[in-house]
């Protein structure tokens, strides 16, 4: 069964500034949405205000046309990994597992510069190490809906190849919203791809469409 998340009558400003108006953004399970867009032009508060931890009183949150809106209390729904650090540093790899109820096993598999480290803190990895550790357990956890805010950036390119393989696995059964300014990752794992852009949300289906809307450079 297919199931749909919606988020639409999404309205948001600063003072005069208009960031997000009427915006109407949908995913099925089975799809990847990329979500692009300049700095401040509201990707991180959309997914904020999707997930609930940014109050919209004006939008509604629908899954499968029943609202949940916030939709991080309907259980087993949505996971959300923000663009900083959220699971406690002082926390081992190994309890952070546990807590999510993964085993720790298949993410040492793919990832061998971390056996023998599972009772370290995540303070005492590297930064991409310790987003890693979050990646996985927000992509694998249970649930229908995965938001990923910047899951590339300050990430190795052999690992985002590994990031990529995880979305996929994870993709038969689930829907992911991803934003990152590193597009060219976003457009090659995406199924439909939008931009946001003074306020409004557009369809794009290549990057020429980025280009048009003058979020890549046109050369030539």
């Amino acid at each position: 069964m297919k199931h749909k998340l919606e988020i639409d009558g999404v309205r948001l400003s600063y003072g005069d500034k208009v960031i997000l108006s009427d915006i109407y953004l949908e995913c099925t399970t089975g799809s990847v949405v990329g979500l692009l867009g300049r700095n401040g032009s509201g990707k991180s508060s959309l997914l904020q205000i999707l997930f609930g931890t940014k109050q919209n009183d004006d939008c509604s949150v629908r899954l499968n046309e029943i609202s949940i809106k916030p939709a991080f209390k309907a259980d087993k729904c949505i996971a959300y990994l923000p663009q900083f650090n959220f699971i406690p540093q002082g926390l081992s790899v190994q309890k952070a597992f546990q807590i999510l109820g993964l085993p720790i096993e298949p993410f040492l598999t793919n990832l061998p510069e971390l056996n023998n480290r599972e009772k370290s803190k995540l303070r005492e990895l590297s930064g991409g190490f310790y987003r890693l550790v979050e990646l996985y357990l927000m992509i694998k956890k249970e649930g229908k809906f995965v938001l990923l805010d910047e899951p590339f950036t300050h990430i190795m390119p052999i690992h985002i190849e590994l990031i990529q393989k995880w979305i996929e696995e994870e993709k038969t059964k689930k829907g992911f919203i991803i934003s990152d300014h590193l597009y060219h990752h976003i457009i090659s794992i995406s199924d439909k791809l939008y931009l946001l852009k003074d306020g409004k949300i557009h369809f794009c289906k290549d990057s020429d469409d980025l280009k048009e809307f003058g979020y890549l450079k046109n050369i030539g």
